[in-house]
């Protein structure tokens, strides 16, 4: 079995599939809750580990020594969109978390926010909506 795109769909198909001893590949998914212990032979990602790049861009942000970033994540449950702020290297505060619904294509409201915050950075992660 090939797919899906997003990790909260993986998460509700990768036990029963992996149970049954299909093979499951994640052209774009990985959440890091398969990986270690709860790693199966039957399961493989062909991109990445999601939190690899949110924990690397943690560290780009500390290392730019911006002290202040604004988060603007879409609303995917149950999984959680990485940021900065899960990072280990990065120490600086996150100013506001929004969240958006899948799909959405007007972020004046949020736009405002940042200009009226003012962060060192903005980290967001757009996939677009469900097709």
């Amino acid at each position: 079995m090939v797919g899906p795109i997003f990790s909260n769909i993986l998460q509700a198909i990768h036990k029963p599939v992996t149970d049954s001893r299909t093979f499951l590949i994640s052209p774009n998914a990985g959440p890091s809750s398969y990986a270690g212990k709860n790693c199966s032979p039957f399961f493989y990602v062909t991109s990445y580990q999601n939190d690899q790049v949110h924990e690397i861009l943690g560290k780009v942000a500390q290392d730019r020594g911006y002290k202040r970033v604004y988060v603007l994540v879409p609303i995917i449950r149950p999984a959680r969109i990485p940021s900065p702020a899960s990072s280990s290297d990065y120490k600086g505060e996150i100013v506001e978390e929004s969240y958006m619904p899948l799909g959405t294509l007007d972020f004046q409201v949020e736009l405002s926010k940042i200009a009226s915050l003012k962060p060192d950075a903005v980290f967001t992660f757009m996939p677009g909506g469900p097709v």
